[in-house]
């Protein structure tokens, strides 16, 4: 997740598939954009911290807007949805690249990537065997991790994240088909996920259901 400081931003009302001339609601703004990608989706929020409102914004109404980063460069992203009015109103949209138009409002209050529901431990996986097509292989991954579920995409999604993890080689990022089982530190029952592909590996490791 990538944050950085914006300023000079003007707002724009954006009417998808319609051009017209349009005056901005914000001018002289100052915020901040974070941005993200996980699953294919791209995940953009810009919280306005200050500027001049020419008239109050809606909730679900779809914007543009041009700003300028840190360095001076001009900057923008795809038009987002006002997730939050007021004073200080929120913008943001979730866009998935393999749906052609399939462009969602991202919840206001969505501000990580992931909602950390069961700490779990013990953790090992069955994974797919290069060497052998259709062998799985068993490998311990980690004493300590998470039943986690994606906050910022469209629908979320659940999967495992692994602390400290202890990857055998055949595991890299997109190696799907994978297959988790863990013990919940809070009741001790078994937990298990399949279908998992790996999305991230850096101190952690993040498994999700889905496609990479």
């Amino acid at each position: 997740m990538q944050s950085r400081t914006v300023t000079d931003i003007e707002m724009y009302p954006y009417y998808p598939g319609i051009t017209t001339e349009v005056a901005p609601i914000v001018v002289q703004g100052k915020g901040t954009l974070v941005t993200s990608s996980i699953l294919g989706q791209q995940i953009y929020r810009l919280d306005l911290i200050d500027g001049i409102l020419a008239e109050a914004v809606r909730v679900g109404a779809a914007f543009s807007w041009v700003g300028r980063d840190e360095a001076g460069a001009r900057i923008s992203s795809h038009w987002l949805y006002c997730t939050a009015s007021g004073a200080k109103p929120a913008f943001g949209a979730i866009c998935d690249w393999s749906r052609q138009g399939a462009t969602f409002p991202l919840m206001s209050d969505a501000k990580a990537e992931l909602i950390y529901l069961e700490e779990l431990a013990d953790i090992s996986a069955s994974l797919p065997t290069p060497s052998a097509p259709y062998a799985q292989s068993q490998a311990r991954l980690g004493k300590k991790g998470w039943l986690v579920m994606t906050a910022m995409t469209m629908p979320g999604f659940m999967g495992m994240l692994i602390e400290d993890p202890t990857l055998p080689l055949s595991c890299a990022v997109g190696t799907s088909e994978i297959s988790i089982s863990a013990t919940s530190a809070r009741t001790l029952q078994t937990v298990g996920l399949s279908n998992l592909y790996c999305a991230r590996i850096d101190t952690s490791a993040l498994f999700l259901q889905g496609s990479a």
